[in-house]
This record gives C-alpha cells, sequence and structure tokens, in this order.
C-alpha cells in the first residue's frame, strides 16, 4: 500500500491528497472519503472528488408555475427565474381557478402564488391544489403578509409565505429552500 498524506484542515474542510507534500491538489469540501488499496487507483480516487461537477450527469430544471393577477409582476418573475439555469417557468396562472387548473395539468415542481387575485384568493386556491398534489411546494408571495396569513397558510399546507415588500432575494432563497433536492 502506498504511502497518502491526508491532511484535512478543520474549518475550511480542505482536503489534500499527495504523494510529496509538495505537490498537493485541494478540494473545497469533502463529503466522503475513499480508501484505496492500490496505488493505480489512487488517481481515479482523486480525480472523482477533485471535479465532481464534470461527472454529474445535467439534471433537469425545476419547472415553476407562477400564479399572479397582476400581469407585469408575472413578467417580472418569470423574467428573473429564466435567470437561473436550473428553474423553469412551466406556466402562468392570472387568478386562483387558472392556477388550480394549470397546476393539475403541468405538475409542477414548485408553486409561486399571490394571495390576493381576482377570482380566489391564493389560499383557497393552494388548498385545492394540495387535495390534487399534496406535496407541491407552495411559496405564497403577498403584499399582504401578516401572521395570521402565516397561520392559515400553514394550516393549509402552504409552506412558505414571503411578503412583496421583503424583496427578490427573500422570495429566491424561500423558493430555494423549498424546491426538491437533486438526484444525482
Amino acid at each position: 500500500m502506498s504511502k497518502v498524506a491526508a491532511l484535512f484542515s478543520g474549518f475550511h474542510r480542505d482536503f489534500c491528497v499527495c504523494r510529496e507534500p509538495s505537490k498537493r491538489r485541494s478540494l473545497n469540501s469533502v463529503s466522503r472519503i475513499v480508501f484505496v488499496k492500490d496505488r493505480q487507483y489512487i488517481r481515479d480516487a482523486v480525480e472523482s472528488l477533485v471535479h465532481p461537477a464534470e461527472k454529474i450527469p445535467p439534471r433537469a430544471a425545476a419547472r415553476i408555475l407562477i400564479a399572479e393577477d397582476r400581469e407585469s409582476m408575472r413578467d417580472a418573475l418569470k423574467h428573473l427565474f429564466k435567470l437561473r439555469k436550473d428553474w423553469e417557468v412551466c406556466g402562468e396562472a392570472q387568478d386562483g381557478k387558472e392556477a388550480v387548473r394549470k397546476a393539475e395539468e403541468l405538475h409542477p415542481d414548485l408553486i409561486v402564488m399571490d394571495y390576493k387575485m381576482q377570482d380566489t384568493d391564493g389560499l383557497q386556491a393552494a388548498d385545492r391544489i394540495f387535495k390534487v398534489l399534496p406535496d407541491v411546494p407552495v411559496v405564497l408571495f403577498t403584499l399582504y403578509k401578516t401572521h395570521e396569513l402565516e397561520r392559515a397558510a400553514r394550516q393549509i399546507g402552504v409552506r412558505c409565505v414571503v411578503g412583496k415588500e421583503e424583496g427578490v432575494h427573500t422570495l429566491l432563497h424561500a423558493i430555494e429552500s423549498q424546491l426538491p433536492e437533486p438526484v444525482n
């Protein structure tokens, strides 16, 4: 068995593998440690840790349905989400009834829904959607965020309520936290 120096530095979780301490390759983070019995397999083992992104096949984009009664806000959200390579707007709805119909038709990975819409509010629409698609995350994006609204939303299964005044960074973070983890 070859002598391999494995150096760990605590806080940064860097991992270095080398045969000679002066010629080491660093990793930004490590999720596993690979033990290798034969020297010829060390390069393959380390290479899979050093360049994992090159070996992972691309995953399908997360499909997001936007339910918002104001066309200008729908367009703004659509353009914002298009900036993310791993997100795709699969549909748009301008009221609650259309949101329910589109959710049943499109089976999105996540729904961003306004609370106040023309015919049906976002909670009523989400409640109807959960009867058909109980596992789809809904992020309520509203001007009317209150503790009462948050409580009512959680009771029916809405996972997250974001006030429009909180800004797009908060919305993006909420969406990221609700999307399923990629399967590699």
